[in-house]
Order: C-alpha cells, then sequence, then structure tokens
C-alpha cells in the first residue's frame, strides 16, 4: 500500500496538485473536486451493473455484467478515494487504519451496539 499512496503522492506532484502546497482554502477545493470525482466514478461503476429497478429484468443468467469494465471503474473510485487520504494529510498509515476500523466494525456487530446506533440515527 505504501508504494501506491508514493505514486499517487508523485503523480500529484507531477500534476502541481500536491495537497501538502496548497494553501487551506485551494486545499478544500481540492478536496471537494476529488470527492465529486469520487461519487461520479461511483456512479459510473452503477452503470455497469443491472440495477434499474423500473426496468424489465432478464433472469439472472441472461444478464451480462462486464466484469473488466466494472473493476476499471473501480479502480478509478480507488484512485480518487487514495487522493482524498493523500489530501488529508494523512500518512501512510491507510493500512493500518483500515484494519482498525474493520475491527471496531466486527467488535460493533459482534456487541449489537450497531443496532443501538442505528436506532439513535432514526429518531
Amino acid at each position: 500500500m505504501i508504494d501506491i499512496l508514493w505514486q499517487i503522492k508523485k503523480h500529484q506532484a507531477a500534476l502541481g496538485k500536491y495537497p501538502l502546497e496548497l494553501n487551506s482554502v485551494e486545499q478544500i477545493q481540492y478536496i471537494r473536486d476529488l470527492t465529486l470525482a469520487t461519487h461520479v466514478e461511483l456512479t459510473e461503476f452503477l452503470q455497469e451493473l443491472p440495477w434499474k429497478p423500473w426496468k424489465p429484468r432478464k433472469p439472472i443468467t441472461d444478464q451480462i455484467f462486464r466484469y473488466d469494465r466494472a473493476k476499471d471503474e473501480l479502480v478509478d473510485v480507488f484512485i480518487f478515494v487514495l487522493n482524498l487520504w493523500t489530501a488529508l494529510r494523512a500518512d501512510d498509515c491507510l493500512s493500518e487504519a483500515i484494519l482498525s476500523k474493520i475491527d471496531k466494525n466486527m467488535a460493533r456487530l459482534q456487541t449489537g451496539t450497531h443496532k443501538q446506533h442505528n436506532d439513535k440515527e432514526e429518531l
């Protein structure tokens, strides 16, 4: 993961968009642009799936799912997310952050605290 983040930072610098060199206003705009780009890429990923409930659906065995195109869109999502990670001035601790979050989520699921949290949000 460190190598990928290094490549992302190298690419950002080559484009003149290295977030650590932006002032706070530019950085906020940069993060906003990356967030919108991530949203667009997620939408493009969704377009590769037969998801529209208002359209008549073929049986699953007859549906065409273009894995390569979907994977390509998902890679774009990951790239923008990694750009966001570096824009938030997070160092190369992404793996640890992901593993920690997975552990927290699993603990909440095992103890049932995720249900309590969701109930509070609905109020």
